[in-house]
């Protein structure tokens, strides 16, 4: 069941704003889509983006793709701070609000948040000087959530794994067996990968030395966005025999591997991506590249761009030549975002604030 907690102010919804990301920004700026008074999701660009030319059109060309959008609310989040009175990014606001006031979409509200002050450029009664910063955490409503810990990247660094299983599963993929299992078998271990409790050090070997074939870690990563049955399993055959007879691959898997279609599952894509983090941090170094970069597509079509960017470098500098990763680094460097990333809901919390307390 969702829950909705009104901000009446621009304190409150600076408050709210990191729990409904699921972390705090930095160094940003989030655009805030709204339908009516409910966000219906947010968007983070780096905010030395802002120094490129033409950043508004080419951020906002991404934003306004989210379904159902009416307005939105800019939020700037900032190292710099007030100097002689006066706020930083005065700039990026003007191009902005100037930008929304000619073509849209309009503005609900503008806001900053510096190392010490927070702001409205859109309230005129905001003070020259900015708000207090304290001012968030006293929000009442400050006191219904619990603000996240995590930054916009994520966690990226790898689970601890025991040094004996790590150096039994070396022992393993360094003596493959030449037999992994037959198809069914191990569609099956895919999908206990996300599934069961935990994976023996013999499971993980597998999966590792099954991975080393691209196409079963493509098919792997499609199970696990999108679930097993009789129809993914005759999409995966089919995928597995166009590779063997140098045909084209199924379009489902290359759909849903660039992102369009309906969103995936997204409780088994977080499973995945922890799934492929064990894996990775299992394995010895040159066994690591495919996991990484699976997790990183699973960030990536979480929505999470910055920490699949971090995997994919990762994964590119055990394996240079390796493609995908290469592949997913273009694609984060160009904004490239997931089609599913737009439709609404992504998560139950883009229905957390409504700004209009009256509403």
């Amino acid at each position: 069941m969702t829950n909705v907690i009104k901000a009446k102010s621009g304190n409150d919804f600076l408050a709210l704003l990191p729990t409904m990301l699921g972390y705090t920004p930095t160094d940003s700026i989030v655009f805030v889509a709204f339908n009516g008074n409910r966000t219906i999701g947010g968007i983070r660009f780096d905010l030395e983006a802002t120094n490129r030319p033409n950043w508004v059109t080419d951020m906002l060309k991404i934003v306004t793709r989210v379904d159902n959008l009416t307005h939105i609310v800019p939020v700037i989040y900032t190292n710099d701070d007030y100097v002689d009175g006066y706020a930083p990014h005065l700039q990026v606001a003007a191009d902005l609000t100037a930008y929304s006031d000619m073509v849209g979409p309009p503005l609900r509200d503008f806001l900053m948040v510096t190392p010490t002050r927070w702001m409205s450029f859109v309230d005129k009664d905001t003070p020259a000087d900015g708000h207090p910063l304290a001012e968030i955490g006293e929000s009442a409503v400050s006191e219904l959530v619990e603000a996240p810990t995590a930054t916009y990247l994520g966690e990226t660094k790898l689970p601890d794994v025991d040094a004996t299983i790590r150096d039994e599963i070396a022992a393993l993929v360094d003596q493959p067996s030449t037999d992994l299992g037959n198809l069914d078998s191990i569609f099956t271990l895919f999908e206990d990968a996300i599934t069961a409790d935990a994976l023996t050090a013999t499971e993980r070997a597998r999966l590792l030395l099954i991975f080393d074939s691209p196409t079963m870690r493509d098919v792997a990563l499609i199970q696990w966005a999108r679930g097993r049955d009789d129809e993914s399993d005759k999409i995966a055959r089919h995928a597995l025999l166009n590779v063997a007879n140098h045909t084209v691959i199924h379009d489902t898997l290359g759909a849903t591997l660039a992102g369009m279609g309906d969103r995936p599952d997204v409780d088994r894509l977080k499973n995945a991506l922890d799934v492929a983090l064990l894996l990775a941090a299992s394995a010895p170094t040159q066994k690591r590249a495919a996991p990484l970069v699976m997790a990183g597509w699973c960030a990536w079509a979480l929505g999470q761009s910055s920490r699949a960017a971090v995997f994919a470098d990762q994964s590119i500098a055990i394996d240079p030549d390796y493609t995908f990763p290469a592949l997913l680094k273009t694609m984060t460097d160009s904004g490239f975002i997931p089609d599913w990333a737009f439709q609404i809901p992504q998560v139950d919390e883009a229905d957390l604030i409504h700004l209009n307390p009256d509403a």
